[in-house]
């Protein structure tokens, strides 16, 4: 299949092969994490998370995980479904993208009760050292925290060090195991279905060069932050989140193509009654758009 053909296929059909890609590998790790084949490895990078310093930012992560919970990331989708509205996509798109959420929901939700990873108890003891226990403040006082500020946190105890360096000499096998149902990551998946069709929004839709580039910048650092977060903090399993990675980008990708195929316009082909208004500013741009759609 030479250039020329590859050129003629739609774009929103490349980004379903896309999508079939990442479903396919999704499927296939899956399969490998299921029948323990990953189980090693996975322990092994467990143990290496183990040795990172406890630091008080841990409290800054642990309140970040709940801005990718289900209901909040429910509203982020409603968000963006109202940017896309405003952007000058159908209506349609909005079902589509809550429907692609909850479709995803449902996925995570069948496989928490059916793949089961073993876990020594010593590590999963560990793992519960990184998710800054020894906080137990109230709601008004961790609100510093979601905002980024750490040295609000109480400082890390001993007794979570110690914790921490056991299981870091814990044997891989031979002890008891707990059963960990947490694949896939619920957080990583949301995170990088939103963070990827907020990329693809931005490069498609900001005509300001800097502009664009730093909201690309800040949706990628959203679609994989979410999930490394929860790795980080001892929440989940590295194949837990390369799971939900998958999933996400699986689904972003179909959202990208119903996108691409629902799309009036874009930063590189205006209608030539909004050329002057785009050259003028983003702003007005964004007006007329909310001003078109109210007259409809």
């Amino acid at each position: 299949m030479n250039s020329r053909t590859v050129n003629r296929i739609p774009t929103a059909y490349k980004w379903l092969f896309l999508a079939l890609i990442f479903l396919g590998v999704f499927s296939f790790y899956t399969y490998l994490v299921s029948t323990g084949s990953l189980t090693a490895l996975t322990l092994g990078q467990e143990q290496w998370v183990l040795q990172r310093p406890l630091t008080r930012f841990d409290c800054v992560v642990r309140e970040w995980k709940y801005l990718g919970e289900a209901q909040i990331s429910a509203v982020i989708v409603l968000a963006l479904c109202i940017v896309c509205w405003l952007l000058g996509y159908r209506r349609r798109v909005a079902l589509v993208l809550i429907l692609l959420l909850g479709i995803g929901i449902g996925g995570e939700y069948l496989g928490k009760q059916y793949i089961e990873q073993p876990v020594p108890v010593s590590i999963q003891q560990g793992m519960g050292t990184l998710n800054c226990p020894q906080l137990h403040q109230s709601v008004l006082r961790r609100i510093p925290l979601l905002l980024g500020i750490w040295w609000f946190a109480p400082a890390p105890l001993h007794w979570q060090t110690v914790i921490k360096q056991n299981a870091v000499a814990a044997p891989l096998y031979g002890e008891d195991a707990f059963a960990d149902f947490g694949y896939p990551s619920g957080h990583a998946f949301r995170w990088m279905l939103i963070g990827l069709v907020a990329f693809w929004l931005a490069w498609r839709q900001v005509r300001r060069r800097i502009l664009r580039r730093l909201l690309m910048a800040l949706a990628l650092a959203l679609a994989f932050g979410g999930g490394i977060g929860q790795f980080y903090s001892g929440g989940h399993l590295f194949t837990d989140t390369i799971g939900g990675y998958l999933l996400g980008a699986c689904f972003a990708c179909c959202a990208i193509a119903f996108l691409h195929c629902n799309e009036t316009r874009s930063r590189r082909k205006l209608p030539s009654q909004l050329e002057s208004t785009a050259e003028s500013g983003p702003e007005r741009l964004l007006l007329l758009n909310v001003a078109n759609r109210w007259k409809q």
